[in-house]
């Protein structure tokens, strides 16, 4: 074995500083994603504080996850150069070598991208699904899809409102703190959703399949107003089945009582 060989044998199993710098920068959000995951499952626990802080922290954390990316990329292209400069006069030593390097960072990357996306993810589906509760203490009579569209279209959250016959003052105090609390929330929201199209045109190079990572029955993403309706559908169904039980209760003693009177009779008649 010639002496390049041994050399790339030993990397095999003998991590450089260049990818030691990787698996720092990796485990650096890994440690991070966990916390925010289990924060933003109890968005609905968070005052409005605590929520801004998440927020941040979030934001913050994105950042670190989008720079990390962009800077790991970086440091396999020039670590896979560095690689194939050393081994380019083997006879296709650097193969076995540069492939397992590559697909090991990029399976590592791909879990720590995907584990964050859905981290803010589902945040974001969670505060649309609040705002959209705020939305109707601001304005009961509203529409779903009225409430999408300043949701997810409007560039601005209040249009919805003043542009209808009333103006701020009519608002209950309930109201106007619901309101507020979208106006906040409302370009947090729209932050959100441009740092997870970021993400996307980051990771680009990972072919990580977006429509396939959101396991969306893990979460229940249903509008009030649906809520509403099936739990009132569930209502009339345990009401329809209180009754079924009342009559099957009613049979049970006009059977059980039949059954006392005839055995009445026949003792009544063998006595005789």
């Amino acid at each position: 074995m010639t002496t390049s060989h041994l050399k790339n044998s030993e990397s095999i199993f003998e991590l450089s500083e260049t990818e030691i710098e990787i698996n720092n920068l990796i485990n650096s959000i890994k440690l991070n994603v966990d916390e925010l995951y289990n924060k933003s499952n109890n968005i609905n626990q968070l005052n409005l504080e605590e929520e801004k802080k998440l927020l941040k922290e979030i934001k913050l954390k994105s950042d670190q996850v989008i720079q990390i990316i962009k800077k790991t990329k970086i440091l396999i292209i020039k670590h896979i150069k560095n690689e194939d400069s050393n081994n380019n006069n083997d006879d296709g030593a650097n193969i076995k070598i540069i492939l397992p390097i590559k697909e090991g960072f990029n399976i590592q990357i791909k879990e720590l991208v995907q584990s964050f996306y859905k981290v803010i993810y589902f945040y974001t589906k969670r505060l649309s699904m609040k705002m959209f509760q705020m939305y109707r203490i601001i304005k009961f009579d509203l529409t779903d899809q009225e409430i999408e569209k300043a949701i997810y279209v409007d560039s601005s959250p209040d249009q919805i409102f003043f542009k209808s016959s009333f103006g701020f003052s009519d608002f209950s105090e309930s109201a106007k703190q619901a309101l507020v609390f979208i106006q906040y929330r409302h370009y947090d929201l729209k932050s959100l959703e441009l740092i997870l199209k970021e993400i996307q045109s980051t990771s680009i190079d990972f072919n990580i399949n977006w429509n396939l990572l959101i396991d969306t029955n893990k979460i229940i993403l249903i509008s009030p107003t649906l809520q509403s309706k099936q739990q009132q559908q569930q209502q009339q169904q345990q009401q329809q089945q209180n009754i079924k039980e009342i009559e099957n209760i009613k049979k049970t003693l006009k059977n059980s009582t039949n059954r006392k009177f005839l055995l009445f009779n026949i003792w009544c008649c063998g006595n005789n």
